[in-house]
This record gives C-alpha cells, structure tokens and sequence, in this order.
C-alpha cells in the first residue's frame, strides 16, 4: 500500500489549457514537494514538475507572466534533520518558472509561522 499523498490546491486556466498547482510526497526531493502539472485544454499532461528540497514545500495558487508563470507558496525551513526538536519555519515562497515548468528563479518572502 502506497502511503503517498498528492493534493491539487488551485487550477489556473491558460490560453491552451490548465496548470495545476500543488504539493506531492509521491515525487521530488523530499518528505512534500511543490508540483504543478501542465495540461492541454482536454486535461492530457504535457508535463509534470517538483520544486524544493528536503523539507516540506506547497503550490497554492499561480499567475499568468512574460516568462511562463510565478507559483505562490510556501518552504519549510529547519536548521537540520537530526534534532528531533529542530525549530522550523515556514516562509512564503515564490517560484518563476517558464512555460515549459523550468525553474527559472525562487525567492523566499516573510515567515509565516515556526514551530519550537
């Protein structure tokens, strides 16, 4: 049994389809990763990407850009993975990516909360 979890968070319409956004523990690099997954206008893939690291990182909701398109969420952030009362935080987290879902540039914004 796969113990895995995907979960869509927003759905942006495109001029020749839709972009799904939203965080996988199926795929990428971590424990929660940010997924979005291109589709044509009959919702077959063109194709499927993860953004982040280690820790846990969400798409909630992206726009239209010159590029390609900037992804709204957040990353988690932990001094390490060792102490088992590591301090995390959660900061907002933008992600530029072009049309065909390469990372073009991310940035991290504010905390948002932390855990002690």
């Amino acid at each position: 049994m796969d113990n895995s979890w995907d979960k869509a968070s927003s759905i942006l319409a495109t001029k020749d389809g839709y972009l799904i956004i939203g965080s996988t523990s199926s795929y990428g690099k971590g424990n929660y990763d940010m997924y979005i997954i291109k589709t044509n206008k009959k919702g077959k893939k063109i194709w499927q990407n993860t953004y982040g690291n280690f820790y846990n990182e969400y798409g909630y909701s992206a726009k239209i850009t010159k590029q390609g398109y900037l992804i709204k969420g957040t990353k988690q952030d932990c001094p390490n993975n060792t102490d088992i009362n590591r301090k995390c935080t959660s900061n907002v987290w933008f992600v530029s990516i072009d049309k065909n879902g390469k990372e073009i540039s991310n940035r991290l914004l504010e905390q948002v909360n932390s855990k002690s």
